[in-house]
């Protein structure tokens, strides 16, 4: 059965909001579906301390660097991103601890350490900085939008029709393309792993609301679930009444 996305149409004479300006359709199975069909994986990799290995080792990097980059026959995109250090819920954790701690000694230590981690943060401006790696999956039907008409028409209104069928072709295509990316990764010394949904809503949750992402965590995506009530239950509620 085929599923329509249909982006929502913008009011006139009103502030675009940010959905509005992104290329994104919908979030499924830990994939992003773009307004014109593509899709995208996103990986979180961890970093690598090029400065600090010897120039052997340095030079043996670029060579398998250079030769992962040949392995693909589609392009990539590596994205850093940096952003303010946020260890809410260690400190949390660390103050249940306290809470839970027999020995006094251990107990006052352990919150006089959590209180000094609230005070630096507060003070000291700590970035920190994640490396994520972009794996696109485009289907040879796709069309694409010129470049003059994703500029003067940013927010154009597209009817993304596509199977379940079709969807996941395109999920095992995309699922080959990340496997490929993850052993080129690891013959780095570079671990890899692909953000679910959640933390694909996370991450441009806090990308393009910085501050209210600081103050303000996203809901769990199961509490969003509601509890379905059947058609009858009125009426059996009633009929007790």
């Amino acid at each position: 059965m085929a599923k329509e996305i249909k982006p929502g149409k913008p009011a006139q004479n009103k502030k675009l909001s940010t959905q509005g300006y992104l290329d994104i359709a919908a979030v499924k199975d830990n994939i992003l579906v773009l307004k014109n069909g593509g899709l995208r994986a996103v990986l979180l990799a961890s970093s690598l301390n090029f400065a600090l290995k010897a120039p052997r080792e340095q030079e043996d990097i670029i060579l398998r660097y250079q030769a992962f980059l040949n392995s693909l026959a589609w392009p990539i995109q590596i994205v850093m991103q940096s952003r303010k250090l946020d260890l809410g819920d260690y400190i949390t954790k660390m103050k249940n601890m306290a809470d839970n701690q027999n020995n006094e000694k251990i107990r006052e230590q352990t919150l006089h350490y959590s209180e000094f981690m609230e005070k630096l943060l507060s003070v000291a401006n700590i970035m920190d900085k994640r490396f994520y790696i972009v794996v696109p999956y485009d289907p040879v039907s796709l069309k694409q939008r010129s470049f003059f008409d994703r500029l003067f028409n940013p927010v154009k209104q597209v009817t993304l029709t596509m199977t379940d069928q079709e969807f996941e072709e395109f999920k095992t295509q995309l699922t080959e393309r990340i496997s490929l990316v993850n052993s080129g990764l690891e013959s780095l010394g570079i671990r890899s792993a692909q953000l679910n949904t959640k933390q694909l809503i996370e991450l441009f949750y806090a990308t393009y609301n910085p501050e209210e992402a600081v103050r303000e965590k996203l809901v769990d995506i199961d509490a969003l679930s509601s509890r379905f009530i059947h058609p009858d239950a009125d009426k059996k509620e009633t009929a007790n009444g």
